[in-house]
């Protein structure tokens, strides 16, 4: 290595290491209140008093330097002593004092524990009255959290991984690309790493910490693109498969078709999907009215009308002599099960054309084991089908542009039309059709011809939309009616707002991506996105933007309901699927050993594999669900005419009404109700909670800590009585935990 690039290697050390240094000092608060940092305190109330033994942890700080100021109320009651105090730091005594009204107390936080605990003590503590048994010391306002430099000393530890993540990402930029656009990028990196860091470390490391993994996944995409010498291979538009490779791809196919079909009538005649009831509901006002008007336009219609068709099909071949309705939901699962199951084969073609035949395998493969997909291919919902008619919608772009039969454009605009007949946000699918002009010329300058018949094409699109849903013309008032509070609800979230800027814009990639594909193929999907970007190709190009064209509305929406927020990002599936078929592909083509060929067919077995056996163990627990367990249990062994309550019944098991007396708390006032204050006056004998109603409250971000606390309480204020949970875990709306107390 020269000198120059050893000292240009040691100033990206120093500026890492400051960045790290003063953005992490910044980043932690000055004021630390009971009230709204639980967190952090633990026996200091949320009226403020501490209680004998109390303590407040801090993480990451340097072991010298720091300090906090305590700052105590100017109230105490008249007839207590003065509080006197021991503050312990890291189980060495720090100070002590006597608290006066209004008092503002130095304690330096010197010591080596991790956290850094601070423990309250005093000889003087006093019980306020017998329905108040807590030990109180005193009353504190706030702390402060300061240093003499101005900023909080960070431990070396934080510091040096914080600049570990940022020169690593300096040195990829410097390697892929030129010294003046590195250097500029460098210096946007700089700032933003500052920011970020000051912004969201103390609030949310998590988050943070999140965003550079993915971002430094991504920058690793460009750099092996980088270094992926390319060989002379040519991939023609339209390869030939052999016929080991389309028979390769049949067998997947009947793979991920047995994934979804596998127990698809989990749970009924109970309905354990909330969200199938509706279409059920809408279906069955047709058949009243004789009609086909839903009477429903929360979401359009082409999912009803594929239902009520499905369940023709199902009883033609069948020959059931059930009622009609009591196969609706089954008829509409099974209709799903098949669009997921096509959507194997329009993705393994989808890749065929654009790239190679190895891309089509791995693709296939993967978005065949993916357990997102398999599971949202499951229910009566929308997701499924809306893929599949993206898919179909982007495989006819391709095909027309390839064929060169730009009035091919009309029959895409058409299908990209019946994607926003499943679900309004197909709308976008439009840019699905705007990207065909660009992938003809293959510049970013579009084809003259291919542009004309790109605006017919986008005039059809909702003809396709009215012709799948076409009361929402001739019922406009209760479409716009029923549009508009959908789009309240994205607007307005359910508990707690979860916005796109609060997640760095990772939300989905933290939590629904990273379940719905499994870690290690989430973190191959995002290097191959940052391959595909590196390949000055508009085709490469088109797979990133057909993945952010889903994933970025996704994001920005504030709705991110609990349970199931990842069937927002269902569209982005095939597309991640792809990027890694391209990756692992285009780098064993070009594999210059044999062995290096062999490694990376490993690493396809292994990218592939954890979402498969994922797959299969979600598949393995479908029947019985933990509702059917308990439902079981509650019945052989609970005194009839026992009084249940339960949380939210469309997350619970069915308890037969006619033997136990159900009720169910109020929705409204739910929280409240679980209080153990207000339990026991209920009158109930038993209390039935799901994971379903109670989980979003400890996995979901920005939910305020107390609500925590009121479901812990209320599993430590009453005793277990039986407790069902699948041992894969609960995923969608399968197999809850589900407990059950004895209130009396």
């Amino acid at each position: 290595m020269s000198r120059f690039n050893y000292c240009k290697f040691i100033f990206l050390i120093i500026l890492a290491l400051f960045i790290a240094f003063i953005s992490l000092g910044k980043a932690y608060p000055t004021l630390y209140s009971p009230l709204d940092n639980q967190g952090t305190f633990n026996q200091i109330d949320a009226d403020r008093w501490i209680l004998d033994g109390a303590e407040i942890k801090f993480n990451n700080l340097l072991s010298r330097g720091n300090k906090v100021t305590f700052h105590f109320s100017t109230w105490h009651p008249e007839n207590m002593p003065a509080p006197q105090l021991q503050v312990y730091v890291c189980d060495q005594l720090a100070s002590q004092f006597v608290v006066t009204p209004g008092l503002e107390q130095d304690v330096y936080l010197r010591g080596d524990c991790e956290p850094r605990v601070i423990r309250i003590q005093s000889t003087n503590a006093f019980v306020a009255s017998e329905g108040d048994p807590r030990p109180l010391i005193a009353k504190l306002d706030f702390l402060n959290l300061s240093a003499k430099s101005g900023l909080v000393f960070s431990s070396p530890s934080i510091i040096f991984q914080v600049a570990g993540a940022l020169l690593l990402i300096f040195i990829v930029l410097i390697n892929i690309f030129p010294t003046v656009i590195a250097g500029s990028l460098i210096t946007l990196v700089t700032v933003g790493g500052y920011c970020l860091i000051s912004e969201f470390y103390f609030s949310n490391q998590i988050v943070l910490g999140n965003f550079y993994l993915f971002l430094i996944l991504f920058l690793l995409g460009l750099l092996v693109a980088r270094f992926n010498f390319r060989t002379n291979l040519q991939f023609p538009y339209f390869p030939k498969a052999p016929l080991g490779n389309s028979l390769l791809i049949i067998l997947i196919f009947i793979l991920g078709a047995c994934l979804r079909f596998y127990d698809i009538d989990f749970g009924l005649p109970a309905n354990y999907h909330p969200d199938e009831v509706p279409k059920y509901n809408a279906i069955e006002r047709m058949r009243h009215f004789g009609d086909f008007n839903p009477r429903y336009f929360l979401h359009p219609t082409l999912l009803l009308y594929s239902a009520y068709f499905f369940n023709f099909l199902l009883r033609f071949f069948t020959n059931l002599e059930i009622p009609w309705m009591d196969t609706l939901i089954l008829a509409g699962r099974m209709m799903s099960a098949t669009a997921g199951s096509l959507s194997i084969l329009l993705t393994a073609l989808i890749a065929r054309r654009l790239f190679n035949n190895y891309a089509a395998v791995i693709s296939a493969f993967l978005i065949a084991v993916f357990p997102l997909h398999v599971t949202c291919s499951r229910y009566l919902k929308e997701d499924a089908l809306l893929v599949f008619f993206i898919l179909l919608a982007v495989y006819l772009v391709i095909r027309s542009v390839q064929e060169n039969r730009a009035g091919g454009l009309l029959l895409a605009g058409l299908v990209a039309g019946f994607s926003a007949s499943v679900k309004y946000t197909g709308l976008v699918s439009i840019m699905i059709l705007v990207a065909a002009p660009f992938l003809k010329s293959e510049r970013l300058v579009p084809d003259k011809e291919f542009l004309k018949w790109t605006v017919r094409a986008i005039f059809v699109l909702p003809l396709g939309f009215l012709l799948a849903s076409p009361y929402t013309l001739l019922d406009l008032g209760k479409f716009l009616q029923d549009f508009n509070y959908e789009r309240s609800h994205m607007a307005t979230g359910h508990d707690g707002l979860i916005t796109a800027g609060s997640q760095i814009w990772t939300y989905h990639l933290a939590r629904s991506l990273w379940a719905g594909m499994e870690p290690v193929a989430l973190a191959f999907g995002v290097i191959g996105l940052g391959y595909l970007l590196y390949q000055n190709k508009i085709k490469y190009w088109y797979i990133i933007a057909l993945f952010l064209l889903y994933y970025i509305p996704a994001e920005y929406v504030k709705a991110k309901p609990a349970p199931q927020p990842e069937r927002y990002v269902v569209p982005c599936l095939p597309f991640l699927a792809i990027a890694i078929g391209v990756l692992i592909s285009e780098l064993t083509i070009n594999a210059r050993r044999f062995t290096n060929k062999i490694l990376l067919g490993i690493l396809m077995l292994l990218v592939v594999s954890f979402p498969a056996v994922r797959s299969w163990q979600l598949a393995r627990d479908l029947k019985p669900d933990t509702r059917d367990l308990m439902s079981q249990w509650v019945d052989q062994n609970i005194p009839a005419g026992s009084k249940i309550l339960i949380d939210l019944p469309a997350y619970q098991a069915p308890i037969a009404p006619d033997k136990f007396q159900v009720s169910a708390l109020t929705r409204n006032l739910i929280l409240e109700e679980l209080s153990p204050e207000s339990l026991r006056k209920s009158g109930g004998d038993y209390l039935l909670l799901s994971s379903l109603f109670y989980d979003r409250y400890f996995s979901q971000p920005g939910i305020p800590p107390q609500l925590r606390g009121i479901i812990r309480n209320v599993f430590k204020s009453f005793p277990v009585v039986q407790e069902f949970e699948a041992s894969s875990g609960t995923y969608g709306f399968n197999n809850p935990k589900v407990t059950l107390f004895k209130i009396r």
